[in-house]
């Protein structure tokens, strides 16, 4: 787990405004983690990333986000390669020694 990919909520109903609001949620994101180990807070399209360092403490990442206000939900996420066999060694090693009985892989690009 490398990253930790945020969603917001009514802020993409602001029209004009809409980069300043962004702004003021990475910067009070920022804020929320600033004594822990988040390499960076970078807005995305609709969404935006905060880079863990090798210290991170995911659960704790987590649960400052989850009180800031205006976030809609959270992802832990990860990034690998592309090759199929790579993605599976990632998810696999993500999983540990956690059983489920389905998992679902939704992808929005050809490659």
């Amino acid at each position: 787990m490398t990253s930790i990919v945020v969603h917001y909520q009514e802020i993409a109903l602001k029209g004009k405004n809409r980069p300043w609001f962004i702004a003021r949620l990475v910067r009070n994101l920022r804020q929320a983690v600033s004594d822990l180990d988040v390499v960076s807070v970078r807005a995305l399209m609709g969404r935006i990333e905060l880079m863990l360092g090798p210290a991170a403490a995911p659960e704790v990442i987590g649960e400052r986000i989850r009180r800031t206000f205006g976030i809609a939900n959270f992802s832990y996420a990860g990034r690998t390669t592309l090759d199929v066999d790579e993605i599976a060694a990632a998810i696999l090693t993500d999983l540990g020694d956690r059983t489920c009985e389905s998992f679902r892989v939704s992808v929005k690009r050809a490659d």
